[in-house]
């Protein structure tokens, strides 16, 4: 749809200027309009503690962050921004300075003192320490005002400032011209490695008043310039849009529409009031759109809706423009920067490009995402609002790596430790982060371990596994088979603490002997993922029956758990048990141990951040039968089911980044495992033979500390009924 103006377009006048005139005094003005001043000391704000992130380490030295404090309420635009949470953890832009290109700024300001350094003046000899006109204490107010419980909160509080004095006390070049003053401050700002430059002003003509080959020539020592630091590590140059109510953004600001290989390193910047209302001075990004971004600016009346910020002389006002809404996107870099300080600029200037967005944007005709096109919110708005939250958060899907070569998938990655470890491993390493990358551009971002490490829900039966018995006479030799997914464990005896899981890949075979009053069985599964070995030998008497036995297990995964992407692992574990049961007459005793061991290790170690898991564990059980009644059979277990005994984790994770290269930086960690509050269960059971081929059973059971882990508990029941036909 056609989008329509509130307020005529200014006449195009460019064919009235001789070259000669624009070459040597170009028609210029600082963006941001006349405030009125008055200020003073502020009541302090409370403080809180900053926390630190991933690549990214606080400055302690730097004041801590209060959202109530007097000075963030006094700028507004921040807490919309969503900014709260990233000052919470000690973001600051610290360790970033901004070149700022303006009519000087009051380096002796309280919102600025101490860090504020002198870049040059092209309309004096102040080196850009002193404003004669107050736009520039304004806009780097804005952008860097400090942490003081006094004033305003800037966007960056603890970023530095470079001060560029192109502007003099009228606000003009005077005498001056940008073919001139801008080679000499893109060189000391490349000798400085400033990664940010803030103009805040702009040519009151669109860059399509005038064409490329007169652009050409009248900014051809400008020009040459910026080609020279439209390079992957050079600085951004964030430009106002312009105050013209204009279609389209002023000529610097849209200077990548003929010349495209500044755009990379360039961001121009339209302006919105508090309401997210498009106001009748900004310009619009038009063609400019692909590198064009919205901040707040300011409302048309500038006295009582303009940006509150600095003064010269300790004062304090209201400016409204499109210069305003620029430093508001130079302090966000300076965030973005800090917090991830091996990104280039250009690379944070693309995030904020990708983040933004239309929601809340309202044009001056009324258009809003949901009204309009998105090309119609385009031609206005560019790339939409910016959103510094999302920029500061992964884009795209995010990867650990593994090593420097090799990376998977963060969702895919996961290890769900078997309940035999309780918490163990998560108390083990909690607190403990790793550092993943997104995919955008390799941002760094810290997850927290424990919540890849979940608990597995799996819990040791207290019924024999499934079970198949061909003969059903187990005082015969021969060998017992099995389909996949069945036992061929005896049915005979009680052994619970011995079932072994019927998952597997292969069929099972056995083979089962009798030796005077011994017997013996062998069972075996040599599956792909699995293989399973079995044996146990059992005497039996008139009064009692014991039993001992051993297995070992190789299983391509965690035994009751599971394990993938970084953390793939497989596991070998093996184990011995031992058990009596005594009857007399009706009433029996049983009591059983088990032992056993497993260690956890990658099958490939190069593709997994797990180096070993190496664990013991032991259980027991006491049964206990007794008759009630002729016909009817009560039945008590006290059962303590497998449980760490003691072991140890070895991990080798991504904790951080070398800085200036870029790379990660792993770390060997190994940790003891233990739990201290051991599960117990308690059973109940009844039997009642209530015809000579119908039996009745039910059961009830509680788990104390269900998983080991204190306080948790689980209840069960379960009723049944036996048919023989």
């Amino acid at each position: 749809m056609q989008v329509l103006r509130v307020i005529p377009r200014k006449s195009r006048l460019f064919f009235l200027l001789l070259a000669s005139t624009i070459l040597s005094q170009p028609l210029l003005t600082a963006c941001g309009g006349g405030g009125g001043g008055g200020g003073g000391s502020l009541p302090p704000p409370s403080i809180t503690s900053p926390q630190g992130d991933a690549g990214f380490y606080p400055d302690s030295s730097f004041a801590p962050f209060s959202s109530s404090s007097n000075e963030y309420g006094r700028s507004p635009n921040l807490n919309a921004m969503g900014l709260n949470p990233y000052y919470d953890i000690g973001l600051s832009g610290s360790g970033v300075s901004v070149g700022v290109l303006d009519s000087g700024v009051d380096s002796e300001h309280e919102e600025l003192i101490g860090r504020v350094d002198g870049g040059g003046d092209w309309q004096g000899a102040t080196r850009g320490l002193q404003d004669q006109f107050g736009h520039g204490t304004h806009v780097a107010s804005i952008l860097a005002a400090a942490r003081n419980e006094r004033g305003i909160h800037g966007v960056a509080p603890g970023a530095g400032v470079v001060s560029y004095r192109i502007l003099d006390a009228f606000g003009k070049f005077g005498s001056q011209s940008g073919n001139i003053m801008l080679p000499a401050i893109l060189g000391d700002a490349a000798s400085r490695q400033l990664p940010v430059l803030n103009n805040s002003w702009a040519s009151i003509y669109e860059i399509n008043d005038i064409g490329k080959s007169t652009l050409d020539i009248i900014l051809e020592q400008e020009l040459r310039s910026y080609h020279e630091i439209a390079r992957p590590d050079g600085p951004v140059m964030v430009w106002a849009a312009g105050n013209g109510s204009a279609e389209e953004v002023s000529i610097r600001s849209g200077l990548p529409y003929f010349y495209p290989d500044l755009r990379p390193n360039w961001l121009a910047v339209v302006g919105v009031d508090a309401d997210l209302h498009e106001p009748r001075y900004t310009n619009r990004c038009g063609v400019a759109q692909a590198w064009c971004i919205t901040a707040p600016g300011g409302g048309d009346d500038q006295f009582s809706d303009g940006v509150f910020a600095a003064l010269p002389g300790d004062s304090y006002g209201r400016k409204s423009g499109t210069s305003m809404a620029a430093p508001f996107v130079s302090g966000s870099l300076a965030l973005l920067l800090e917090r991830f300080p091996s990104m280039t600029p250009r690379q944070a200037a693309a995030r904020l490009l990708v983040t933004a967005d239309y929601r809340g944007l309202v044009t001056a005709d009324g258009c809003t995402i949901e009204r309009c096109t998105e090309a119609d919110m385009a031609a206005v708005f560019g790339q939409g609002l910016i959103n510094i939250p999302d920029a500061l958060q992964p884009i795209g899907a995010t990867s650990v790596e593994i090593s420097s070569n090799f990376r998977l998938p963060l969702r895919q990655s996961l290890l769900v430790t078997p309940a035999v470890l309780g918490g163990s491993v998560q108390s083990a390493l909690d607190g403990r982060a790793m550092l993943v990358r997104d995919s955008f551009d390799n941002a760094p971002f810290m997850v927290s371990l424990t919540s890849m490490l979940p608990i597995s829900d799996y819990r040791y039966a207290a019924v024999p596994a499934i079970l198949w018995d061909p003969s059903g006479d187990h005082a015969l030799t021969g060998f017992r088979l099995a389909a996949t997914g069945m036992a061929p464990v005896s049915s005979r005896l009680s052994a619970r603490l011995t079932d072994i899981s019927a998952d597997t890949d292969a069929d099972w075979v056995g083979y089962e002997t009798r030796f005077g009053d011994h017997n013996a069985q062998v069972v075996i599964s040599p599956g792909v993922r699995r293989q399973v070995a079995h044996g146990m030998i059992w005497r039996e008497t008139n009064n009692s029956q014991g039993w001992i036995g051993a297995g070992v297990d190789h299983l391509a995964d965690v035994p009751d758990g599971y394990a993938k992407g970084a953390f793939n692992s497989a596991a070998s574990s093996h184990w011995v048990f031992a058990g009596n049961q005594y009857n007399f007459q009706r009433f029996s005793v049983t009591a059983e141990m088990l032992f056993g061991a497993t260690r956890l290790s990658p099958d490939h170690p190069e593709q997994s951040l797990l180096t070993e898991i190496d664990y013991r564990f032991d259980a027991a059980r006491l049964g206990f039968e007794a008759p009630l009644g002729a016909t009817s059979q009560l039945g008590v277990d006290l059962t303590l089911p497998p449980a760490l005994r003691d072991g140890r984790i070895t991990l080798r994770l991504p904790i951080g980044i070398d800085v200036q290269h870029g790379q990660t930086r792993f770390q060997d960690y190994s940790e003891s495992l233990s739990i201290h509050d051991r599960e117990k269960r308690l059973g109940v059971s009844f039997t009642h033979q209530s015809t000579h081929s119908l039996n009745l059973y039910a059961a009830v059971g509680i788990s104390l500390n269900d998983g080991h882990q204190k306080g948790k508990s689980r209840q069960s029941a379960a009723f049944g009924l036996r048919k023989r036909f």
